[in-house]
């Protein structure tokens, strides 16, 4: 009896815990090294957590640097292996502003619709 006590307490504690690993999957950092607009917003150069809710194809991308939400987007999410970690694709337009179509880490992607910009 001693032992159901005691696996108890800890069984709960991993079920509460589950949904903040889960949600730990669905980030990335990466690094900016020049100005890039993302849905209309200019994110300048710096570091940015990126988030995603969903399990794809189409999530909403948050990018946040430290605390602040600075812009958030939908993109297609695409889990394949990649050689690239944190790899940025960019789009240059007619006016020279540069538009993020893609991000590429070592298991998926974000794929960015920017026809609209």
């Amino acid at each position: 009896m001693r032992l159901k006590l005691t696996v108890l307490p800890l069984l709960l504690l991993f079920v509460l815990a589950m949904p903040t690993f889960a949600g730990a999957k669905n980030s990335e950092h990466i690094t900016i090294s020049d100005p890039v607009m993302v849905a209309g917003t200019k994110l300048e150069p710096g570091d940015y957590h990126v988030i995603w809710e969903g399990a794809g194809p189409t999530v909403q991308v948050t990018f946040k640097r430290g605390d602040k939400v600075v812009v958030t987007t939908s993109a297609t999410l695409v889990n394949e292996a990649s050689p690239y970690d944190g790899a940025i694709k960019m789009k240059t337009m007619d006016n020279n502003t540069r538009v993020l179509e893609g991000i590429q880490w070592k298991k998926k992607s974000l794929v960015f619709d920017q026809s609209s910009s």
